[in-house]
């Protein structure tokens, strides 16, 4: 009935269904198909794709729904949708809502604000047209950055902070420790010897034994802190003596 009344009035008219519904009028609805009148959108999405549709070419939209999830959630202007929009009813043929009808053949003789016109119904996007560039910062010459895992955090600044001031006293640099999100931290060594010092923490890091002071010192506290932990979880009933 919508596309007889439209196109007896010579104007053109395409119609947007979901699969679910095309299945279930097949096969007397696959003459519009095949005749390019029919474009089948996934389940659920029609509304998405004629009004992405519509906003492309400035078409007007025939329905009773006013779109207001589309103007909350996707960025599309009611004013530009409530212009567009085709209200109608059956009594019983179908039956378009006069002045929309009015609407229509003003705008497309050219007599309407230019505002309502294509790529106005939402903010044209262009993310995906332009690229965007991100300035990328220049690290001094005597700074290095590390991210660790933030369980790892305790081993490089030892107790009572003894191992990260070994590290800055041995290789004469300054470490600054710093969450960066709940799974990972940021060491940033800065100094003439930040690559020694890079070196140990990542060695510390990865539980690894060296011949620099520091490091050995580390791993004697962690050797000594799992004796403890493993004494202490041990049964007493478990216990030689």
């Amino acid at each position: 009935m919508v596309l007889v009344y439209f196109r007896e009035r010579q104007v053109e008219a395409t119609i947007f269904a979901p699969r679910g519904f095309v299945d279930g009028q097949r096969p007397e609805i696959e003459v519009f198909e095949e005749a390019g009148l029919l474009f089948v959108t996934p389940g659920g999405l029609d509304d998405n794709f004629f009004l992405q549709h519509a906003d492309e070419r400035g078409s007007f939209i025939v329905s009773n729904d006013r779109f207001l999830d589309h103007v909350r959630d996707r960025g599309y202007s009611q004013a530009w949708l409530d212009f567009h929009r085709i209200p109608f009813m059956f009594k019983p043929e179908f039956s378009p809502e006069p002045d929309a009808i009015v609407r229509m053949q003003k705008y497309h003789l050219g007599g309407t604000d230019p505002k309502y016109g294509p790529r106005r119904a939402r903010p044209e996007l262009k993310v995906l047209e332009e690229k965007v560039e991100v300035p990328t910062e220049v690290l001094p010459e005597d700074l290095s950055i590390l991210t660790i895992d933030r369980a790892e955090v305790g081993r490089i600044i030892g107790k009572k902070g003894a191992t990260v001031s070994r590290l800055e006293e041995t290789h004469h640099v300054r470490i600054n420790i710093k969450d960066k999100d709940d799974f990972s931290s940021t060491v940033t060594i800065r100094g003439k010897n930040r690559i020694n010092a890079l070196e140990d923490i990542t060695a510390i890091v990865e539980h690894r034994r060296t011949t620099t002071p520091v490091t050995a010192a580390a791993d004697a506290d962690a050797d000594h802190q799992r004796r403890r932990s493993s004494f202490d979880a041990m049964d007493i009933d478990d216990h030689p003596y």
